[in-house]
């Protein structure tokens, strides 16, 4: 199919912050519930009424109808269930298919609108959230779509049933119960007010999907059943996924494409010879996207046809140790390695120094400054008392002589 679009490609070159991690497989932190006398005192949340609905533009700048995006992607998803994946491998290709309760406002990210929610209302004191669903959608199957779909999605995401993986369980920590009163109310009540609530449901990862579907599979990673813009057509192994506009889309009008190609090569170079060739429209962001170099090839290149934009992106490349098997079940080995690691360095080689150093918080407002971060075990410059540390954990450990291992590496984003 001939594409419509006529000026190719919105390609991006994200700013990684760099935190090297300790530690088998990271969980999200754990935040204290705020006392019955914080909770009392809290600010009272104001009700909200909003609508999907995108800003209008500049009559010289409306969107139009009709053709195909071909995006560059970087491997084969892993499974096609949207609960239980985190990778963006799998996610790029499946959340387009699917929608959640709220969204953040594509053109204004910090603030929350609807999607399957046309409106919904908070009590006073912020424990109690009603949404009042859209009654005209459909899932992809043809299946009618209800506030039940909605609480069974959340339920499963909060409290996963034995053999379904939860990432993202941490996010609905508040939540006491999820209710279906009738088939267009969904009404979630917390333990405590928080203020990152809407903002966690709103995450284009926390998708609603059928219920019909899922319990009768016990799960979705074969299958891409959504109420969402874009219907699943095709996956070739190693090739392309390809996704069709939903006609039955719930909000007229959208989605604008016909469809969304994603062309599979791994390999960086061949993806930015596709992008250079017209082959593709976009590549992906962050460790994927194009390299510093390389976006100054289009600058000079292609500025006419191509635009590059830079982004911030707080991503992070990580050193993971099983952490149940000898040597790394050592916490003092964990340590020593975690401290021999030249942060600065790593950035300067691996990232063509467009990245930043962040710790436990990503470079910003509520970050250390780089002034005392840089002071820091593990970051410190230069990097002698850190050996000397971990050369000490390393002793005192049994491994006076180092250890011998081997790493599985892999060169796409997580």
């Amino acid at each position: 199919m001939k594409s419509k679009i006529s000026r190719t490609v919105l390609s991006c070159i994200s700013a990684f912050w760099l935190l090297l991690t300790s530690c088998a497989s990271p969980a999200a932190p754990t935040l204290p519930s705020p006392t019955p006398k914080e909770a009392a005192t809290a600010p009272k949340p104001t009700i909200a009424a909003t609508t999907p609905t995108v800003t209008p533009k500049p009559a010289a700048d409306q969107p139009r109808y009709g053709g195909i995006l071909n995006i560059g992607h970087y491997a084969d998803p892993a499974t096609y269930d949207p609960i239980q994946e985190s990778s963006l491998q799998s996610e790029s290709l499946i959340v387009p298919s699917y929608s959640g309760i709220v969204q953040h406002d594509p053109l204004e990210p910090t603030k929350v609108v609807g999607d399957l929610a046309h409106k919904w209302e908070t009590s006073s004191d912020g424990k109690v959230y009603t949404f009042h669903l859209y009654n005209n959608v459909k899932w992809h199957d043809g299946t009618p779509f209800t506030s039940e779909d909605a609480r069974f999605s959340l339920e499963v995401v909060r409290k996963p049933p034995t053999g379904v993986r939860s990432p993202r369980q941490e996010w609905l920590k508040a939540v006491e119960r999820t209710e279906a009163p009738d088939k267009d109310t969904l009404k979630m009540t917390l333990q405590y007010p928080s203020a990152s609530f809407l903002d966690n449901l709103g995450d284009g990862r926390m998708v609603i999907v059928p219920k019909h579907v899922y319990e009768s599979k016990g799960n979705m990673r074969r299958d891409v059943v959504g109420t969402g813009p874009y219907k699943f057509k095709s996956f070739s192994p190693g090739a392309s996924w390809s996704a069709a506009k939903n006609s039955d889309y719930f909000i007229k009008g959208r989605p604008y494409l016909d469809g969304i190609i994603w062309y599979i090569i791994p390999d960086l170079a061949t993806r930015f010879a596709a992008l250079r060739t017209h082959r593709i429209q976009v590549t992906p962001f962050g460790t994927q996207g194009l390299t510093p170099s390389q976006s100054e090839i289009i600058r000079k290149e292609l500025s006419d046809k191509i635009i590059v934009q830079r982004c911030s992106s707080p991503g992070f490349l990580s050193f993971r140790m099983p952490n149940t098997k000898a040597p790394w079940s050592d916490l003092r080995v964990r340590r020593a390695v975690e401290l021999t690691i030249d942060r600065p360095k790593v950035i300067k080689v691996a990232m063509e120094g467009v990245a930043d150093v962040g710790g436990f918080m990503p470079p910003g407002e509520w970050s250390l400054p780089d002034a005392e971060l840089l002071k820091m075990p593990g970051f410190r410059q230069t990097k002698d008392a850190d050996i000397a540390e971990a050369k000490r954990f390393m002793a005192e450990a049994g491994h006076a002589r180092g250890i011998k291992t081997t790493t599985v590496t892999r060169n796409v984003a997580i």
